[in-house]
């Protein structure tokens, strides 16, 4: 939808008349007070009296039904990027917190000396076993490496999926929502 498009169909509030009245969305000045091109503002239900009494009711609230017919895959695309790029950093941060709890209890030390015990065949000229390191910069890397491959897959996914959502959509017509004012 070029720039264009959008102004002509984005809908202006009534100006006031040359007598300082503010036109009715439904009234020709409204139309003709309204920007070039624009569609008038539908003016909301007004409260209709109840026969009989003195007390207002209102009806309730408007209702519309749209159909998802599609979805753009490079919207798809860029926005799945942004929410995984996000996921990455919320990873990363979660990752780094839990290695310094961990480091600062000591489990690392221990895994080590675990490894190390049952590995060590305790024989003469014997290395001592093996030593499993857990730097700070190796958990983090593998992490790193391991949050960018999520990026990459999620980001596929979601353009593939937004791909087969329109061959679906075209072949059943999409998906109904129902969108509806708050009280």
């Amino acid at each position: 939808m070029t720039t264009a498009d959008r102004q002509g169909s984005l809908a202006t509030t009534p100006q006031p008349t040359q007598t300082g009245e503010t036109p009715s969305a439904g009234s020709p000045s409204a139309v003709d007070a309204a920007a070039p091109g624009a569609v008038p503002v539908a003016a909301r239900p007004r409260p209709q009296p109840a026969a009989g009494s003195g007390a207002t009711a209102f009806r309730g609230p408007r209702r519309a039904r749209l159909l998802v017919r599609r979805v753009d895959p490079w919207s798809a695309l860029k926005m799945t990027l942004c929410y995984s790029l996000c996921l990455l950093v919320v990873l990363l941060v979660a990752v780094g917190a839990l290695y310094a709890v961990l480091s600062a209890m000591g489990v690392f030390d221990s895994i080590n000396t675990a490894v190390r015990d049952l590995t060590d065949s305790g024989g003469p000229g014997a290395t001592g076993g093996l030593q499993v390191i857990f730097s700070a910069r190796r958990v983090l890397l593998w992490t790193a490496l391991l949050g960018l491959a999520n990026v990459v897959l999620l980001s596929a996914l979601a353009t593939l999926a937004a791909f087969l959502y329109n061959l679906c959509a075209d072949m059943v017509g999409g998906v109904e929502v129902t969108l509806a004012e708050q009280d």
